[in-house]
Protein backbone atom coordinates (compact mmCIF):
# COMPACT_ATOMS: atom_id res chain seq x y z
CA UNK A 1 0.00 0.00 0.00
CA UNK A 2 0.93 3.69 -0.29
CA UNK A 3 1.66 5.15 3.14
CA UNK A 4 2.10 8.82 2.33
CA UNK A 5 3.34 11.39 -0.18
CA UNK A 6 5.65 14.33 0.36
CA UNK A 7 6.30 17.23 -2.00
CA UNK A 8 9.45 19.29 -1.45
CA UNK A 9 11.46 21.95 -3.24
CA UNK A 10 14.38 20.20 -4.89
CA UNK A 11 16.90 22.99 -4.36
CA UNK A 12 16.81 23.02 -0.56
CA UNK A 13 14.33 20.35 0.58
CA UNK A 14 11.69 22.82 1.81
CA UNK A 15 8.46 20.82 2.35
CA UNK A 16 5.63 22.23 0.25
CA UNK A 17 2.84 19.72 0.86
CA UNK A 18 2.33 16.29 2.37
CA UNK A 19 -0.36 13.77 3.08
CA UNK A 20 -1.25 12.86 6.65
CA UNK A 21 -0.33 9.34 7.73
CA UNK A 22 -2.80 6.85 9.09
CA UNK A 23 -0.05 4.35 9.90
CA UNK A 24 2.10 5.10 12.94
CA UNK A 25 4.29 1.99 13.17
CA UNK A 26 7.91 2.35 14.27
CA UNK A 27 9.49 1.51 10.92
CA UNK A 28 7.42 4.13 9.12
CA UNK A 29 8.42 6.76 11.67
CA UNK A 30 12.07 5.89 11.18
CA UNK A 31 11.68 6.10 7.42
CA UNK A 32 10.10 9.54 7.69
CA UNK A 33 13.21 10.67 9.57
CA UNK A 34 15.33 9.86 6.51
CA UNK A 35 13.02 11.70 4.13
CA UNK A 36 14.17 15.11 5.39
CA UNK A 37 17.83 14.26 4.76
CA UNK A 38 17.06 12.72 1.38
CA UNK A 39 14.92 15.65 0.23
CA UNK A 40 17.87 18.03 0.59
CA UNK A 41 20.03 15.88 -1.69
CA UNK A 42 17.67 14.87 -4.50
CA UNK A 43 19.43 17.16 -6.99
CA UNK A 44 22.55 15.00 -6.60
CA UNK A 45 20.76 11.96 -8.03
CA UNK A 46 18.95 11.05 -11.27
CA UNK A 47 15.40 12.33 -11.66
CA UNK A 48 13.82 8.97 -10.77
CA UNK A 49 15.12 6.96 -7.81
CA UNK A 50 14.16 4.36 -5.24
CA UNK A 51 15.56 3.63 -1.77
CA UNK A 52 14.74 0.61 0.37
CA UNK A 53 14.58 1.02 4.14
CA UNK A 54 13.84 -2.36 5.65
CA UNK A 55 10.29 -3.22 4.57
CA UNK A 56 9.55 0.25 3.20
CA UNK A 57 10.43 1.72 -0.18
CA UNK A 58 10.92 5.42 -0.85
CA UNK A 59 10.26 6.34 -4.49
CA UNK A 60 10.71 9.83 -5.84
CA UNK A 61 10.83 11.85 -9.06
CA UNK A 62 12.23 15.33 -9.59
CA UNK A 63 10.59 17.65 -12.12
CA UNK A 64 10.75 21.40 -12.70
CA UNK A 65 12.52 22.04 -9.40
CA UNK A 66 10.06 20.00 -7.32
CA UNK A 67 10.55 16.56 -5.74
CA UNK A 68 7.54 14.23 -5.48
CA UNK A 69 8.16 11.43 -2.98
CA UNK A 70 6.13 8.51 -1.68
CA UNK A 71 6.64 5.80 0.95
CA UNK A 72 5.23 2.35 0.11
CA UNK A 73 5.24 -1.20 1.35
CA UNK A 74 8.05 -3.34 -0.06
CA UNK A 75 5.60 -5.53 -2.01
CA UNK A 76 3.74 -2.60 -3.58
CA UNK A 77 4.27 -2.58 -7.38
CA UNK A 78 6.91 -0.08 -8.47
CA UNK A 79 4.91 0.83 -11.58
CA UNK A 80 1.88 1.82 -9.48
CA UNK A 81 4.06 3.86 -7.14
CA UNK A 82 5.42 5.92 -10.02
CA UNK A 83 1.96 6.20 -11.59
CA UNK A 84 0.80 7.62 -8.24
CA UNK A 85 3.64 10.15 -8.25
CA UNK A 86 3.02 11.01 -11.89
CA UNK A 87 -0.64 11.79 -11.22
CA UNK A 88 0.25 14.02 -8.26
CA UNK A 89 2.97 15.73 -10.25
CA UNK A 90 0.66 16.59 -13.15
CA UNK A 91 -1.93 18.17 -10.90
CA UNK A 92 0.65 20.06 -8.84
CA UNK A 93 2.32 21.59 -11.91
CA UNK A 94 -1.08 22.76 -13.20
CA UNK A 95 -1.88 24.53 -9.91
CA UNK A 96 1.51 25.92 -8.88
CA UNK A 97 4.01 27.43 -11.29
CA UNK A 98 7.76 27.31 -10.78
CA UNK A 99 8.08 30.98 -9.82
CA UNK A 100 5.58 30.55 -7.03
CA UNK A 101 7.38 27.46 -5.75
CA UNK A 102 10.73 29.25 -5.69
CA UNK A 103 9.30 32.24 -3.82
CA UNK A 104 8.00 30.20 -0.86
CA UNK A 105 9.84 30.66 2.44
CA UNK A 106 7.62 28.89 4.97
CA UNK A 107 7.17 25.11 5.05
CA UNK A 108 3.94 23.44 3.89
CA UNK A 109 2.82 26.57 2.05
CA UNK A 110 0.63 24.40 -0.22
CA UNK A 111 -0.87 22.23 2.49
CA UNK A 112 -4.29 22.52 0.81
CA UNK A 113 -2.92 20.22 -1.90
CA UNK A 114 -3.22 17.42 0.67
CA UNK A 115 -6.91 17.09 -0.29
CA UNK A 116 -5.97 16.04 -3.81
CA UNK A 117 -3.21 13.71 -2.57
CA UNK A 118 -5.67 11.94 -0.27
CA UNK A 119 -8.16 11.40 -3.10
CA UNK A 120 -5.48 9.88 -5.35
CA UNK A 121 -4.04 7.87 -2.49
CA UNK A 122 -7.42 6.24 -1.76
CA UNK A 123 -7.58 4.92 -5.33
CA UNK A 124 -4.09 3.44 -5.09
CA UNK A 125 -4.51 1.78 -1.70
CA UNK A 126 -6.09 -1.32 -3.20
CA UNK A 127 -4.41 -2.41 -6.44
CA UNK A 128 -7.26 -4.79 -7.32
CA UNK A 129 -9.95 -2.14 -7.15
CA UNK A 130 -7.86 0.52 -8.87
CA UNK A 131 -10.22 1.68 -11.60
CA UNK A 132 -8.11 4.46 -13.09
CA UNK A 133 -5.46 3.06 -15.44
CA UNK A 134 -4.40 6.42 -16.84
CA UNK A 135 -0.93 5.62 -18.07
CA UNK A 136 -0.20 2.22 -16.53
CA UNK A 137 0.96 0.58 -19.78
CA UNK A 138 3.07 3.58 -20.76
CA UNK A 139 4.62 3.73 -17.31
CA UNK A 140 5.35 -0.02 -17.39
CA UNK A 141 7.23 0.43 -20.65
CA UNK A 142 9.06 3.48 -19.30
CA UNK A 143 10.12 1.63 -16.14
CA UNK A 144 11.44 -1.30 -18.20
CA UNK A 145 13.39 0.95 -20.53
CA UNK A 146 14.67 3.32 -17.84
CA UNK A 147 14.33 1.70 -14.40
CA UNK A 148 14.65 3.90 -11.31
CA UNK A 149 18.13 4.40 -9.94
CA UNK A 150 18.44 2.34 -6.75
CA UNK A 151 20.02 4.25 -3.91
CA UNK A 152 21.59 2.98 -0.71
CA UNK A 153 21.82 4.68 2.67
CA UNK A 154 25.50 5.32 1.93
CA UNK A 155 24.51 7.27 -1.20
CA UNK A 156 22.24 9.46 0.88
CA UNK A 157 25.02 9.89 3.43
CA UNK A 158 23.23 8.66 6.54
CA UNK A 159 24.78 5.21 6.98
CA UNK A 160 22.87 2.23 8.35
CA UNK A 161 21.13 2.30 11.68
CA UNK A 162 18.00 1.37 13.60
CA UNK A 163 18.33 -2.29 12.68
CA UNK A 164 18.05 -1.69 8.94
CA UNK A 165 20.78 -3.98 7.72
CA UNK A 166 22.71 -3.09 4.56
CA UNK A 167 22.11 -6.52 2.99
CA UNK A 168 18.43 -5.57 2.55
CA UNK A 169 19.42 -2.74 0.23
CA UNK A 170 20.00 -2.85 -3.51
CA UNK A 171 23.35 -1.66 -4.77
CA UNK A 172 23.00 1.15 -7.29
CA UNK A 173 23.79 0.71 -10.93
CA UNK A 174 26.61 2.92 -12.21
CA UNK A 175 25.22 6.05 -13.82
CA UNK A 176 27.84 5.90 -16.57
CA UNK A 177 26.57 2.53 -17.77
CA UNK A 178 23.71 3.39 -20.07
CA UNK A 179 21.23 0.90 -21.50
CA UNK A 180 20.11 0.99 -25.12
CA UNK A 181 16.55 0.41 -26.25
CA UNK A 182 15.70 -3.27 -26.83
CA UNK A 183 16.72 -4.90 -30.11
CA UNK A 184 14.00 -5.68 -32.66
CA UNK A 185 13.95 -8.44 -35.27
CA UNK A 186 15.84 -6.30 -37.80
CA UNK A 187 18.59 -5.62 -35.24
CA UNK A 188 18.94 -9.34 -34.56
CA UNK A 189 19.05 -10.06 -38.30
CA UNK A 190 21.74 -7.43 -38.86
CA UNK A 191 23.73 -8.73 -35.90
CA UNK A 192 23.58 -12.33 -37.19
CA UNK A 193 24.54 -11.37 -40.74
CA UNK A 194 27.48 -9.33 -39.45
CA UNK A 195 28.76 -12.32 -37.52
CA UNK A 196 28.38 -14.48 -40.64
CA UNK A 197 30.30 -12.01 -42.82
CA UNK A 198 33.00 -11.67 -40.20
CA UNK A 199 33.48 -15.44 -40.01
CA UNK A 200 33.56 -15.79 -43.81
CA UNK A 201 36.16 -13.03 -44.11
CA UNK A 202 38.29 -14.67 -41.42
CA UNK A 203 38.02 -18.09 -43.08
CA UNK A 204 38.89 -16.60 -46.47
CA UNK A 205 41.97 -14.89 -45.06
CA UNK A 206 43.14 -18.05 -43.28
CA UNK A 207 42.55 -20.05 -46.47
CA UNK A 208 45.05 -17.85 -48.30
CA UNK A 209 47.53 -18.31 -45.45
CA UNK A 210 47.21 -22.09 -45.50
CA UNK A 211 46.67 -22.88 -49.19
CA UNK A 212 48.10 -19.92 -51.04
CA UNK A 213 46.61 -17.31 -53.42
CA UNK A 214 43.98 -17.84 -56.11
CA UNK A 215 46.31 -16.70 -58.88
CA UNK A 216 49.86 -17.97 -59.20
CA UNK A 217 50.84 -14.59 -60.65
CA UNK A 218 50.37 -12.85 -57.31
CA UNK A 219 53.60 -11.99 -55.58
CA UNK A 220 54.24 -12.26 -51.85
CA UNK A 221 53.51 -8.56 -51.26
CA UNK A 222 50.04 -8.79 -52.78
CA UNK A 223 49.26 -11.99 -50.89
CA UNK A 224 50.00 -10.28 -47.57
CA UNK A 225 47.72 -7.39 -48.60
CA UNK A 226 44.84 -9.78 -49.36
CA UNK A 227 45.28 -11.56 -46.03
CA UNK A 228 45.33 -8.27 -44.13
CA UNK A 229 42.27 -6.96 -45.98
CA UNK A 230 40.23 -10.08 -45.17
CA UNK A 231 41.29 -10.06 -41.51
CA UNK A 232 40.57 -6.31 -41.26
CA UNK A 233 37.12 -6.90 -42.73
CA UNK A 234 36.50 -9.60 -40.14
CA UNK A 235 37.51 -7.26 -37.31
CA UNK A 236 35.31 -4.46 -38.67
CA UNK A 237 32.30 -6.78 -38.78
CA UNK A 238 32.94 -7.67 -35.14
CA UNK A 239 33.27 -3.97 -34.31
CA UNK A 240 29.91 -3.21 -35.91
CA UNK A 241 28.37 -5.97 -33.77
CA UNK A 242 29.93 -4.33 -30.71
CA UNK A 243 28.48 -0.94 -31.64
CA UNK A 244 25.01 -2.49 -31.94
CA UNK A 245 25.23 -3.86 -28.40
CA UNK A 246 27.09 -1.21 -26.39
CA UNK A 247 26.55 2.51 -25.93
CA UNK A 248 29.60 4.62 -26.76
CA UNK A 249 30.06 8.23 -27.73
CA UNK A 250 29.59 8.96 -31.45
CA UNK A 251 28.34 5.42 -32.17
CA UNK A 252 26.77 6.41 -35.48
CA UNK A 253 29.94 8.12 -36.71
CA UNK A 254 32.05 5.12 -35.72
CA UNK A 255 29.61 2.83 -37.52
CA UNK A 256 29.78 4.96 -40.68
CA UNK A 257 33.59 4.89 -40.65
CA UNK A 258 33.60 1.12 -40.16
CA UNK A 259 31.09 0.74 -43.00
CA UNK A 260 33.16 2.92 -45.36
CA UNK A 261 36.35 0.95 -44.65
CA UNK A 262 34.42 -2.31 -45.16
CA UNK A 263 33.16 -1.10 -48.54
CA UNK A 264 36.72 -0.20 -49.57
CA UNK A 265 38.02 -3.61 -48.44
CA UNK A 266 35.30 -5.43 -50.35
CA UNK A 267 35.93 -3.37 -53.49
CA UNK A 268 39.65 -4.13 -53.27
CA UNK A 269 39.32 -7.91 -52.98
CA UNK A 270 36.55 -8.00 -55.62
CA UNK A 271 38.63 -6.04 -58.15
CA UNK A 272 41.46 -8.57 -57.66
CA UNK A 273 39.20 -11.58 -58.27
CA UNK A 274 39.15 -12.72 -54.65
CA UNK A 275 35.42 -12.17 -54.28
CA UNK A 276 32.46 -12.67 -56.62
CA UNK A 277 30.26 -9.69 -57.44
CA UNK A 278 27.29 -11.26 -55.66
CA UNK A 279 29.33 -11.64 -52.46
CA UNK A 280 30.51 -8.04 -52.84
CA UNK A 281 26.95 -6.70 -52.90
CA UNK A 282 25.91 -8.98 -50.02
CA UNK A 283 28.74 -7.74 -47.78
CA UNK A 284 28.03 -4.12 -48.67
CA UNK A 285 24.32 -4.46 -47.85
CA UNK A 286 25.11 -6.11 -44.50
CA UNK A 287 27.57 -3.32 -43.61
CA UNK A 288 25.06 -0.58 -44.48
CA UNK A 289 22.24 -2.36 -42.64
CA UNK A 290 24.43 -2.48 -39.54
CA UNK A 291 24.88 1.31 -39.68
CA UNK A 292 21.11 1.86 -39.80
CA UNK A 293 20.61 -0.40 -36.77
CA UNK A 294 23.43 1.25 -34.82
CA UNK A 295 21.75 4.59 -35.42
CA UNK A 296 18.24 3.29 -34.68
CA UNK A 297 19.16 1.57 -31.41
CA UNK A 298 19.89 4.60 -29.26
CA UNK A 299 19.23 5.53 -25.64
CA UNK A 300 15.66 5.59 -24.32
CA UNK A 301 14.07 8.99 -24.52
CA UNK A 302 14.19 10.85 -21.21
CA UNK A 303 11.36 13.19 -20.39
CA UNK A 304 12.48 16.19 -18.37
CA UNK A 305 9.14 16.78 -16.73
CA UNK A 306 8.37 13.09 -16.41
CA UNK A 307 5.22 13.26 -18.50
CA UNK A 308 5.20 9.75 -19.90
Amino acid sequence: MVFCAIITRASDGLPLAASTDQEVNKELKESRMYVKTLSRKVNQFPDRCSLQLGHIWIHFVVSLGVCFMTLCEENYPTVLAFCFLDEIQREFIVNYDRRRVESMVRPYAFIEFDNFIQKVKQRYLNTRSLSTKINLSDMSTEIKLRPPYRLTLEDVGIGTSNGMESHHLYRPKPISKQSLIPMNWLSYLSFGLNILCGLLNFVRGMTIVLFGPVSLDDDAGNIIKYILVFLLSSCLCAYQCYLQLVFTRRRTLKGLVACFVLLCCNFYVTSHRYRYMEAFFFNCIVAMLAVTQIRARGLPSKSTDYNV
